[in-house]
Parts: structure tokens; sequence; C-alpha cells
């Protein structure tokens, strides 16, 4: 007759088998710590439970989204964001209204829409960027969204010729004057030293 002999393996499962129910108590059924609600299931490397996707917890219980028209569920499954071309608006999916002369932008967040290149905001219009005489668009001008041409300068609304003296030149960025070497610059003439 054969001894059974006890392996490590026995061994660790029975001393194993009680940690991974205090690990996981929700795996006890009735008799166990507590009951999971329907529509739910334990989170991965935790004691804990959460709301299957399309579900949010309200008060223990496992409640269906309502989605609303032109809405999904979003990446986290437990809450619904609009379509492009809509924003939220309580429960509901409004349609963004573009104004002429605007476009969707690609994020949602904000207003939902922008002007086209050349016109600017104002309240739910897009209105023409005046652009003086001598002057062009420029985008990377925050103030205004023009510029004067080179030679030129900003004077109010409107691009004023630079005026050059004698023994003078248009410095480097085209919006002031340098005086000539050897000449220097006292107030609006050039002067030998």
């Amino acid at each position: 007759m054969r001894k059974k002999q006890w392996g490590l393996n026995t061994f660790a499962l029975i001393l194993y088998f009680p940690v991974l129910l205090l690990a996981n108590p929700l795996a006890l059924a009735k008799d166990g710590v507590r009951e999971m609600p329907a529509n739910s299931h334990v989170r991965a490397y935790s004691d804990k439970w959460e709301c299957n996707r399309g579900y949010k917890n309200i008060d223990e219980s496992c409640v269906l989204i309502n989605i609303p028209a032109n809405a999904y569920l979003d990446h986290s499954g437990h809450k619904w964001a609009c379509k492009r071309g809509y924003r939220a608006k309580g429960t509901k999916c409004v349609d963004i209204k573009v104004p002429a002369n605007g476009y969707l932008e690609m994020s949602t967040h904000g207003e939902g829409w922008k002007c086209n290149r050349g016109f600017k905001k104002d309240k739910e219009t897009c209105i023409a960027i005046k652009v003086p005489s001598n002057g062009y668009l420029d985008y990377s001008s925050y103030r205004q969204k023009w510029s004067c041409n080179r030679g030129y300068q900003v004077e109010r609304n409107t691009c004023r010729l630079i005026e050059i003296p004698e023994n003078a030149h248009l410095d480097y960025s085209g919006n002031q004057w340098a005086c000539d070497r050897p000449y220097r610059k006292r107030g609006n003439v050039c002067i030998l030293p």
C-alpha cells in the first residue's frame, strides 16, 4: 500500500486558499462580506466592484446610462459625450450653430466653432477683419490680427509710411529705421559722431 505524499503544490494551495478568499471577499456568495449588484464585476487587482460598461453607480446599484440622441458612451464607459457637431445642454445634445464664415472646430470644448481666416468672432457671428492699405492678415499678431508691410508702422487703425532721414535705412525688422555707419541717431536725424 502506497502512502499519500503531500507535495509542495498541495501544501501551497492549502496555505494560499484562505488568502485568496481574504483578498477577494466578493468571491464569497451571500455568506460572504457583501454581494455585488446586478450589472457589475470585480475590479482587476481589487476586492471592490464596479459597474459594467454602460452603467453608472447610483446608491450602490448599477443603473443603465440613458444616452441621448446624437451622443455616445465615452471611453470610460460610465458617462456619455456628444458627437462632433453637437454640445451637451442638460441631458441632451443640441446642434452647434456655425455662422457664415465659420467652421466646426475639432474639439467640442467651448463654443465648438471658430471663424475662418480673415474673420473674427463677434458674439455669435464672424465678421471680416478690416486690413488697412499697406497691411496684411497676420495671425502672429494677437491684438489686431493684421500687421503693416515692410516700411510701414501701425498708427491707430492704419499703416503709416516710415519717414527715413538722410544717411539712414530701414532696419532688419522693416518697422523702424537705423543710421548708416558711421552716423549715430539723435532724435529723428543721423549725425556724425
